[in-house]
């Protein structure tokens, strides 16, 4: 081939495998209020909560030891730690919790306003103004929040408080993605992702310890393989995945793949666990694919001066 045919063929975009590994982290995340949600029909909450960080604590530690993010300097361990409580702790508290009383498709809508938030938060963060797209955007989630709550789970009891909580916890997961960037950019996604993990494993372990032992003498081989499925795909294989694909795209393409996100979580509640919408959720859905549309919005000159990973 030519040099022009070469340089053609690099132009026409980004190879496809890097697009299917990112594919993969959304599916794996859409999926997980899924298993969550079906396991929370036979497991309590601190049961699910307990064996599966148990399990992801205990799995990272490789990666742990690998990336050596023990020997961090200790500030920036103390802030890890920190910010790995509200994203992993916190957070999962919040949406496994919230499960109860919502349908896994609700919860998959409102956490599908975490990059929204996360670009809100991040314009906090570095004092900086929003830009009027960003403003926009987070008026839209704001509303499809609204309509969410208000018609998301049907008449289940205590179905806006468990919405409040999965927004709560987004809003959590959120300010981790922000607070921890820096930590990520100077010592490695890698790293971090260990270090959070068993962060997690650690406290969810210690808080859920007696769960975690009940739930081994009663869980049936259908349970331990979805939380194993949770366990392999979200908390590692998801992370590895989103990473990898992240480096090899542009961001304004990776935040992309972040819209399939509530999309998968809706599929599967409806496929996996015969789970309906009303009309007015869906409705905050729209609103809610909206803002996330809006706020990727990136001028061509920003793509152009991205620099590379």
């Amino acid at each position: 081939m030519s040099a022009a045919g070469q340089t053609s063929s690099n132009r026409r975009g980004p190879k496809l495998l890097p697009l299917l590994s990112l594919a993969l982290a959304a599916a794996a995340w859409g999926l997980t209020p899924v298993g969550s949600r079906y396991l929370l029909q036979n497991l309590s909450v601190g049961e699910v909560l307990g064996t599966r960080f148990t399990l992801a604590g205990i799995l990272a530690v490789p990666l742990f030891l690998y990336t050596r993010a023990f020997r961090w300097p200790r500030a920036a361990l103390i802030r890890t730690i920190g910010w790995s409580i509200l994203g992993t702790i916190v957070y999962q508290v919040g949406i496994v919790t919230s499960l109860r009383w919502t349908s896994a498709s609700t919860a998959g809508i409102i956490l599908g306003l975490e990059p929204v938030a996360i670009l809100a938060f991040e314009s906090a963060f570095l004092r900086t103004l929003p830009r009027r797209h960003i403003v926009v955007s987070v008026v839209l989630g704001i509303i499809g929040i609204l309509l969410v709550v208000g018609g998301g789970a049907g008449s289940a009891p205590r179905a806006s408080l468990g919405d409040l909580l999965a927004l709560g916890a987004a809003l959590a997961w959120s300010l981790y993605v922000v607070g921890s960037k820096p930590l990520a950019v100077e010592f490695g996604s890698a790293g971090l992702t260990a270090l959070s993990t068993v962060t997690g494993g650690l406290g969810l372990g210690l808080m859920f310890g007696s769960d975690t032992a009940q739930a081994a003498r009663h869980a049936s081989g259908l349970d331990v393989a979805v939380l194993l499925a949770i366990v392999l795909g979200s908390s590692l294989i998801g992370f590895l995945a989103w990473n990898w694909g992240a480096t090899h795209v542009a961001s304004s393409q990776a935040g992309i793949f972040l819209y399939l996100v509530p999309l998968f979580s809706v599929a599967g509640g409806a496929v996996l666990l015969g789970e309906h919408l009303s009309a007015t959720a869906l409705a905050g859905a729209a609103f809610i694919v909206a803002a996330l549309i809006t706020a990727h919005r990136v001028p061509a000159s920003a793509i152009a001066v991205e620099p590379s990973a």
